[in-house]
């Protein structure tokens, strides 16, 4: 695989910047990179207290709005849950809630040694993921009739996936230096995936459409099974993609970005 090299200052920058957007604008970014190194809540009981466990009371919950250094565990059932983890006082650094449908996790003030939140999710069906802050989110098997599915990235989290199938469209977009680890996509329809800033997303993907826009630093590694493929790129990322489609369309804006297809059949 080729792999392309930024400067070290470019990438801090964006960082920066990316950071700033997501966490806190008027915070130094050496206090901002602490921040976001939030700490094992078994390593701060004597300040926040024993662990305990909390439970959320949610009718029923289709999305989710994370933007604090919360892990996510979303698991696919019939009944709707929030269950939640971390030291006794730092549920106060949190807040908590359900909007509508979406349970919105966001930290309060961004102040270093923050005691981590675990919150386990369960849902009939979930069809809507934003990540703005530095957490980790992570999808078990969702299956989803009649609908679709769209995970946004503003940050530096992590989404990871085992496997989505959905009758309608997956949009996949990553705004931050963010990354999405997709597993196994199904997709009757089209699959977009977008990638504006520093991030990567890798993964399997069947479906009729897909469609990869980069305009910026980020890479994709797919393997795709797929009727139609259009991929354009403006940035200096890279894509590679494996597998076969029956159409491929390429636009490749400048000598910095990277395109291999070396094991993809291209073909019906």
């Amino acid at each position: 695989m080729k792999r392309i090299f930024i400067s070290a200052s470019a990438i801090l920058m964006f960082i920066a910047s990316t950071v700033a957007s997501s966490c806190n604008g008027g915070a130094s970014l050496a206090g901002m990179i602490l921040a976001a190194d939030t700490s094992n809540p078994s390593k701060n009981v004597e300040k926040y207290g024993e662990i305990i466990s909390k439970e959320l009371k949610a009718d029923n919950i289709t999305g989710l709005d994370i933007g604090g250094c919360a892990n996510i565990v979303y698991i696919q059932d019939s009944k709707t849950s929030v269950k939640m983890e971390t030291n006794e006082k730092a549920f106060d650094l949190y807040n908590i809630k359900v909007e509508g449908s979406t349970l919105s996790v966001q930290q309060k003030k961004f102040t270093n040694n923050v005691p981590k939140i675990s919150i386990t999710v369960t849902s009939p069906a979930i069809n809507n993921i934003s990540c703005s802050g530095a957490g980790d989110i992570t999808l078990g098997n969702v299956e989803l009739t009649n609908d679709g599915m769209e995970i946004d990235i503003s940050g530096a989290g992590e989404i990871k996936a085992d496997n989505i199938k959905c009758d309608k469209d997956v949009t996949m977009h990553i705004s931050g230096a963010g990354n999405i680890k997709a597993g196994e996509i199904v997709c009757a329809e089209n699959v977009y995936m977008g990638i504006s800033g520093a991030g990567n997303i890798n993964g399997n993907v069947k479906c009729k459409n897909l469609d990869i826009k980069i305009s910026g630093a980020g890479n994709t590694d797919m393997k795709i099974d797929c009727d139609n493929t259009s991929v354009s790129m403006s940035g200096a990322g890279s894509v590679e993609l494996s597998g076969r489609t029956g159409t491929l369309k390429k636009n490749k804006g400048n000598m910095m970005c990277t395109f291999e297809t070396d094991d993809l059949t291209v073909g019906k």
